[in-house]
């Protein structure tokens, strides 16, 4: 690298070798090169001041006409000398412009064609991790549904089993307390008879006191009747044992028939539970196969390089025939009208007058003059 100062005059250029390329320094240089502008404008402007605000002869608009005419004059030499100093600095813009083109333009076309490639080959790896997970979503939202359809079924069966369990354990609390009471209306008769028989040998017994064969014929009435009475309380005994017995065994099936209720009703719960746990996989799955582009396309190389796809709004023409990114005589510009600039729109405006346009909405078109010379 040299310290020689670049040469950056173009072709016919007579600017001093010694040209200062500091700011304040070409400021200096030009107020010292142009140093009679500033007087030649302050003299024309005292000439303005002095000069009437309103034209009201021929003299004194010939006056304005030769002061225009200065005025003209300063302002085209001060543009032929300002393009003939910047021409200096432009062509030296040029020339660095052209100087590292040289290497940019190349770099750029070939940042292009990297570009390109990547993008063709990171929208394959997106388009096949959203496959992916788009068929993981599936499976996910399809084993969500398999699991909530049998734990629906279970907890359907298991209400069922519990309806039809209580249904028994009511029938058979019932028909234990249909035997018990008749046990016990049974019991009330053979106690009530054994009593009334009872009475009644007491009664024999005092009628026969006198005569001792009626007497032992009265004791052995009342003998046979005591055990027969006692053979109906012993049946009586039994029934109501066999009777309890029965009642404890239903009672047991009852409870046997709760417990599996219950063994029933948690295998539901743990089934319900799975299948919660598999829609909420469904909806992970779910999430995961919305992810970005970025997301499903990113990458990182050896040197810490990271790339994926970038996700953007673009535009293009209806037509796929039309050459130019937006389609003129097609294009809605109603939509377009708040981010048009009022440069743009006046440039525009000028265009469509100068074109012949003599009405449009929101302008009104006149004919104008102007004092020329």
């Amino acid at each position: 690298m040299t310290d020689a100062a670049l040469d950056l005059r173009g072709p016919g250029d007579n600017l001093p070798d010694n040209l200062p390329l500091d700011a304040d320094a070409i400021t200096m240089r030009l107020a010292e090169e142009y140093n009679d502008l500033p007087a030649r404008l302050a003299e024309l402007l005292v000439s303005l001041d002095r000069a009437p605000e309103i034209i009201t002869t021929d003299e004194e608009n010939k006056q304005y006409s030769d002061l225009k005419k200065e005025f003209r004059a300063l302002r085209k030499g001060a543009e032929s000398n300002r393009e003939k100093e910047k021409e200096f600095f432009l062509s030296g813009g040029r020339r660095v412009d052209g100087w590292f083109k040289k290497w940019m333009d190349p770099a750029a076309k070939a940042l292009a064609k990297i570009t390109e490639r990547k993008t063709t080959y990171e929208r394959q790896v997106e388009a096949a991790e959203r496959k992916r997970r788009d068929e993981e979503e599936r499976k996910a939202k399809e084993e969500a549904e398999r699991l909530a359809a049998e734990a629906e079924k279970a907890l359907a069966e298991a209400a069922a089993r519990e309806a039809a369990a209580r249904e028994a354990a009511a029938n058979a609390a019932r028909e234990a307390a249909v035997r018990e009471a008749a046990a016990e209306a049974k019991r009330a008769e053979l106690e009530a008879e054994l009593e009334a028989q009872r009475r009644r040998a007491a009664e024999q017994e005092a009628a026969a006191r006198d005569a001792a064969e009626r007497a032992a014929s009265a004791e052995a009435q009342r003998a046979a009747a005591e055990a027969a009475l006692q053979a109906r309380a012993r049946e009586a005994a039994e029934r109501e044992t066999a009777e309890r017995e029965a009642a404890e065994a239903a009672r047991i099936a009852a409870k046997a028939a709760a417990e599996r209720e219950a063994a029933d009703l948690k295998a539901a719960e743990a089934a319900q539970k799975a299948a919660d746990q598999a829609a909420a996989d469904a909806v992970k799955a779910s999430r995961a196969a919305g992810a970005k582009a970025a997301d499903l396309s990113r990458s990182r190389s050896d040197h810490g390089s990271v790339s994926s796809l970038h996700t953007f709004m673009d535009h293009k023409p209806e037509d796929a025939n039309c050459i130019d990114t937006v389609d003129r005589a097609k294009v809605d510009l109603e939509p377009l009208r708040p981010h048009l600039n009022m440069e743009a729109l006046d440039k525009a405006v000028k265009a469509y007058v100068k074109a012949g346009g003599r009405e449009l909405r929101g302008v009104t078109i006149f004919e104008n003059t102007v004092s020329r010379g």
